[in-house]
């Protein structure tokens, strides 16, 4: 049955030109290793566009169109437990289902936190656990955070398309959602140097980090097109969701999926995969 599920590394974006920025990679276990089939934009997916407001409907009406598969993906799905008043009683799910009314747009969402920490940037137990480069409130991640949690968790888990692991029960029916983070992977095998960008040396290290996933087994040899796909996005987005393909394969093989959560704090906050 794991190697029936069909794996998706979704990365991220926010922007208001998220279409070209959000990519998904989907594939699944071929001889012990992710094969990934696919690799495309959310511009790409049917319906979609370079606008935000396209974007993330195709997203969402691509996802429920997968069935029982497993995504990881690239953004914060939790707040830190010691942020005042993100949590009451009904717990994660409560702050899930009142965030787009809590924090009434990005900017807000930001302008909040940083109010309540006096500026701080807080972070919750699983960022460092996981080593991740931000906090859910950074400059750089912020509008990810509120979209991610807004507009891809909120209507998939409330409308029972997903479930959200660790903090909900692994149905083997639906939609799995798990938050990964390719960064924290490229820090554990010594590979996270300058790989976003269109000098020789940025794509030779796309060609780098491709060649130790598909050296160590973790991924298929791609195919020509797809591999042109993963170094030819100066980006790094396409690479970045194949890494997050890679990610949740690998934690899905392992049965690490399938575990409740392993304290009160990963409960609220939720874990990094990586």
């Amino acid at each position: 049955m794991r190697a029936e599920r069909r794996i998706v590394g979704l990365d991220f974006s926010g922007a208001a030109t998220a279409g070209r920025t959000i990519w998904l990679a989907e594939g699944r276990e071929r001889r012990g290793m992710v094969a990934i089939d696919s690799c495309r934009s959310a511009l790409a997916l049917p319906g979609g566009g370079a606008m935000r407001t396209l974007a993330l409907p195709a997203v969402i009406r691509h996802l429920r169109s997968l069935g029982p598969a497993v995504v990881g993906c690239d953004f914060p799905f939790s707040l830190p437990v010691g942020l005042d008043g993100a949590f009451d009683s009904r717990g994660w799910r409560g702050l899930l289902t009142d965030f787009p009314a809590r924090y009434r747009s990005a900017e807000a969402f930001r302008d909040a936190c940083r109010t309540l920490c006096n500026g701080r940037e807080l972070r919750r137990l699983c960022d460092f656990e996981a080593k991740v480069p931000f906090c859910a409130w950074n400059l750089r991640l912020y509008r990810q955070t509120w979209h991610g949690i807004a507009e891809i968790l909120r209507p998939l888990v409330l409308e029972a398309d997903a479930v959200v692991l660790p903090m909900d029960e692994a149905d083997p029916t639906r939609l799995w959602l798990v938050e990964v983070c390719p960064a924290s992977f490229l820090k554990r095998i010594r590979l996270y140097e300058s790989y976003k960008g269109r000098s020789a040396d940025q794509r030779a290290m796309r060609e780098t980090i491709l060649s130790r996933l598909v050296a160590d087994r973790l991924l298929a040899p791609p195919s020509p097109q797809i591999e042109r796909t993963l170094l030819d996005d100066v980006g790094g987005d396409a690479l970045d969701a194949a890494i997050a393909a890679v990610i949740t394969w690998r934690n899905h093989k392992d049965g690490t999926l399938d575990k409740r959560p392993r304290t009160e704090a990963e409960a609220l906050e939720g874990r990094v995969y990586f």
